[in-house]
């Protein structure tokens, strides 16, 4: 399998979901969900099949949280 995903990080992904999904027609190759490891995203194709991950983070999961450092603050600190 081969091919290409772009990942863009948005303030309001619910905002572009409806923008571009919603009021736009586009097609989701993945709909709009939360996941555990921190991330907010849909997933949709441009014409030459080009996949686009439209991302906003979130708090992950007590179980993904200690992988993730505070800036400024070293991990295990």
């Amino acid at each position: 399998m081969q091919g290409l995903l772009l990942n863009f990080e948005v303030t309001d992904v619910d905002a572009e979901w409806e923008r571009l999904v919603v009021r736009g027609g586009l097609t989701p190759e993945l709909e709009l969900r939360s996941e555990a490891f921190g991330q907010r995203h849909f997933i949709v194709a441009d014409p030459c099949g080009v996949l686009i991950d439209v991302i906003t983070n979130i708090a992950p999961a007590d179980e993904y949280a200690a992988a993730f450092v505070e800036p400024g603050r070293a991990a295990g600190g």
